[in-house]
């Protein structure tokens, strides 16, 4: 059975190269993520988190739930390494075309509007 902080180091690892997320720790990755991870996910990062915050200290250690940060972990392991990156990409960026092509269109719009009410179309 891998510790709480292997399981952390391993998702912070992944979180940077699936969505880009940079930053110090688990907890610090998972926050800059946001609305990257689904609530439910983003749950269980944080639930692996603070495992590994309780397994710095011996007493606190004793009230990880070995089993419940295996499941935590298996969650977000399975979301994340579904991500596609260059898809992400490429959604990103066809968004972005896709509004500049709605602006230009409305832009148009406006200008011929405005050339039929002057009267020179």
């Amino acid at each position: 059975m891998r510790s709480a902080g292997e399981l952390a180091a391993e998702l912070s690892l992944l979180l940077h190269q699936k969505l880009g997320v940079k930053g110090g720790g688990l907890e610090a990755r998972v926050q800059r993520a946001g609305r990257l991870l689904p609530r439910r996910v983003r749950r269980a990062a944080l639930e692996i988190a603070e495992a590994e915050k309780r397994e710095g200290n011996p007493r606190l250690a004793r009230q990880n739930d070995p089993a419940r940060v295996a499941r935590a972990f298996a969650e977000v392991e399975r979301h994340l390494k579904a991500v596609d990156p260059a898809a992400r990409r490429t959604r990103l960026v066809l968004g972005i075309l896709g509004s500049i092509a709605l602006g230009l269109l409305a832009l148009f719009a406006a200008v011929v509007t405005v050339l039929v009410l002057r009267g020179l179309v």
